[in-house]
């Protein structure tokens, strides 16, 4: 990857920074008390979608997860599987026309909007980190995003991370994490998945919302920013994702960048889009912007991935995973 590269890849980063994370966070005071899964509270339900459901946390649970997370365990723990998919991708229409070739301003748009199939490290992201939890007695860490919302509270990630065939333990999201750097540690208090996915592990459904304790009085987004939202998004338009892989040549000590054009994909079992990126098992939940720059919307999650080839795959938030994010800002940790 050449000099270009690597810089274009540091800017995208850099565009998205929000004020930086400053304080370990280690109390648990005021925490939801757990409760059974539950449908979504009717007061943010559409009757026409499928009712999210929500599994909550005790505040002792959420104190003991804070605890159980030190230094060297954030930088031991493993990575779900990304999940595989099969099938030949979409091609790319990147043929630029006369026009494109020549004017100013295409030639200025292509600078702005690199295409870095090739994930390249970047500098950490404030409100961008790890998602780390316990399931079957393993440490486990994949990528998570705080968003906008009514309770300043709310992390994006992908459904088989908060669920991957049963509850995990001791959840807990970290913003703008690096090793050996300074950041916080905020408890999962709620687990909010779109329908269908517990039931059924259904790839279109590959989201979940998670609502995180607040023991100092400052939400989420006070203390480190967070994403703007969006959803029923095209299928083609220009994507940057930021994650933190951690198999192969990634470590997961560290975020990296992709970006280029995402299109429809069909591949098997998938009903979302794919872009051309080389991140592996650890970026699973990693966000999916709509462009660059500090206004970037956050549309997707990162779900799966090729085997064969450089190659993700997300989800298209759509009406029932709208209802997911709605319902987990009734939450307040």
């Amino acid at each position: 990857m050449t000099h270009a590269s690597r810089t274009a890849a540091r800017i995208l980063a850099r565009t998205l920074l929000r004020r930086p994370a400053l304080a370990v966070v280690a109390g648990a005071a005021g925490l939801l008390a757990l409760v059974a899964v539950s449908p979504a509270s009717s007061a943010t339900a559409d009757d026409t979608v499928p009712a999210p459901t929500t599994v909550t946390r005790s505040a002792a649970e959420a104190a003991d997860a804070v605890a159980f997370w030190t230094p060297a365990r954030l930088e031991g723990a493993g990575s779900p599987e990304l999940t595989r998919v099969t099938g030949n991708p979409t091609s790319p229409d990147d043929t630029p026309s006369a026009d494109e070739l020549t004017t100013s301003a295409a030639r200025e748009q292509r600078r702005a909007r690199p295409v870095i199939p090739v994930a390249q490290q970047v500098d950490p992201v404030s409100h961008i980190g790890i998602v780390a939890y316990v399931v079957d007695g393993k440490e486990m860490s994949c990528t998570g995003n705080a968003v906008e919302s009514a309770n300043g509270l709310t992390v994006a990630t992908a459904g088989h991370c908060a669920f991957p065939g049963k509850d995990p333990s001791k959840m807990v999201f970290v913003p703008g994490y690096m090793k050996g750097q300074p950041y916080t540690v905020w408890p999962v208090t709620s687990v909010t998945l779109a329908a269908g996915w517990r039931e059924t592990l259904d790839p279109a459904r590959d989201t979940a919302f998670l609502t995180v304790g607040s023991p100092d009085g400052r939400t989420l987004t006070e203390a480190v920013g967070a994403s703007p939202v969006e959803f029923h998004q095209k299928l083609t338009h220009y994507t940057t994702i930021i994650g933190y892989p951690a198999t192969g040549r990634f470590t997961g000590d560290a975020p990296f960048l992709c970006s280029g054009t995402a299109r429809a994909t069909h591949l098997e079992g998938q009903s979302g889009q794919e872009l051309d990126c080389d991140m592996k098992e650890g970026a699973s939940g990693a966000p999916l912007f709509d462009g660059s720059g500090p206004g970037a919307r956050q549309y997707s999650v990162l779900s799966g991935g090729l085997e064969e080839k450089p190659l993700v795959v997300a989800p298209v938030w759509d009406r029932v995973i709208e209802a997911a994010y709605r319902a987990a800002q009734a939450h307040v940790g």
